[in-house]
């Protein structure tokens, strides 16, 4: 059967093709085609029409519906004439083969050879005539196709890009209703659909992790953009992939979401004093002492209310270094945070930062003759009589 070369082909796709298939090749064909990147080559701006009317077409499940109607009817059409011209061979050379038997009567093999002459004839006009009035009916009868259909025959597809449209692979987001290139280059691609999943799990801690919100909505929203911009093929998106898994897995580890300074590496800062962090107008009036072993740690204490969660005062202390304070009467809970390098108060102790809590609620009182309070040693002991436990940085 004559091929008909319909939008399908224009595409590079079959048939059955669902949308996501259809879409991802136009993306991909449009990339590929488009004027803007083709500007020495005059047959672009043709191609890309082509393209265009194909996914005009195979996008809308209306008119998806009609070209198949017309696909199916041109076949139909196609396949009866060359059925009717199969039989009128068959019947043809039937009647050669039981007319031209010879014969010893000379009447009879000069009436052999007529026929044979005649149905000669007949071969004559099938082999070359018949095609000719054959092309003539058919471009008769797709003269409204080629009008509407232009086709044209894509070759130049990447086998890379050509298998891709076979299936979509797992990501984070719905490929069904993937838009921009990249995402439809993602959703095709086994390696980028990885880096995909696995950044959106370092995506989830960082977006926990995050000190300012806003701030750090604001980064992801911007280096979206900037990939959906520039980024039309796979090395670019690699390239993105590594320098996002960079960024979000400091802001995990770190909190710190500052746009400015996300890439540029951070650098220690002078330790504080030992004392309270901040102005503040604390009157206190039960004592706290806070004792740290010399072993090169450093402690950021936070103090809050244990039944409503706000923060009373926070305090730096050195190592090997003793914390003595007054505190309101109330009930409080002990955070603190530790590392070996101060790296400021949004940082903290930065990557090397541990977290920890005392476990006990300390109420601070007066029995009518004396304050009390209480005197915390943060070294490790055996038969210790205050337990604390690690927690993380988003408990802290």
């Amino acid at each position: 059967m004559n091929k008909l070369h319909t939008y399908y082909d224009n595409l590079k796709v079959s048939r059955t093709a669902p949308l996501e298939v259809i879409r991802a090749a136009y993306k991909i064909l449009a990339q590929k085609y488009h004027p803007d990147r083709n500007s020495n080559n005059p047959e672009a701006a043709r191609i890309m029409k082509l393209i265009n009317e194909a996914y005009e077409v195979l996008s809308n499940p209306i008119k998806r519906a009609e070209h198949d109607s017309w696909i199916e009817a041109q076949e139909e059409k196609i396949r009866k004439i060359q059925d009717r011209n199969s039989n009128k061979i068959k019947n043809e050379q039937n009647s050669v083969d039981s007319r031209s038997t010879l014969t010893g009567n000379k009447k009879e093999i000069l009436k052999g050879f007529s026929w044979l002459f005649f149905i000669t004839l007949m071969g004559i006009f099938v082999l070359f005539l018949l095609p000719e009035v054959f092309s003539k009916f058919s471009s008769e009868n797709e003269h409204n196709y080629t009008q509407n259909y232009s086709s044209v025959d894509i070759t130049e597809i990447d086998s890379e890009a050509s298998e891709s449209l076979i299936m979509t692979y797992q990501t984070s987001f719905d490929c069904t209703k993937a838009k921009s290139i990249p995402e439809n280059l993602i959703c095709y691609n086994a390696n980028l659909a990885a880096l995909d999943r696995e950044l959106a799990e370092i995506f989830h801690k960082a977006r926990e992790a995050a000190v300012n919100k806003k701030d750090f909505t604001q980064l992801v929203r911007n280096q979206w953009n900037d990939r959906e911009k520039n980024c039309i093929d796979k090395a670019c998106l690699e390239v993105w992939f590594a320098n996002q898994k960079t960024i979000l897995t400091r802001v995990a580890e770190t909190g710190h979401v500052n746009v400015s300074s996300l890439g540029k590496k951070i650098s220690p800062k002078p330790l504080p004093n030992t004392g309270i962090m901040g102005e503040t107008n604390l009157y206190g009036v039960a004592p706290l002492q806070i004792k740290t072993p010399y072993d090169g740690m450093n402690y950021f204490v936070k103090i809050d209310n244990a039944y409503t969660n706000k923060n009373l005062a926070t305090y730096f202390i050195q190592s090997g270094d003793d914390l003595n304070v007054e505190l309101p009467l109330g009930s409080y809970v002990i955070k603190y945070a530790y590392g070996p390098k101060w790296y400021g108060i949004e940082l903290l102790f930065g990557d090397k930062t541990e977290y920890a809590k005392v476990d006990k609620i300390l109420a601070f009182d007066f029995d009518g003759y004396q304050y009390s309070g209480y005197t915390i040693e943060l070294v490790k002991q055996e038969n210790g009589n205050l337990q604390t436990t690690s927690i993380s940085k988003n408990q802290f």
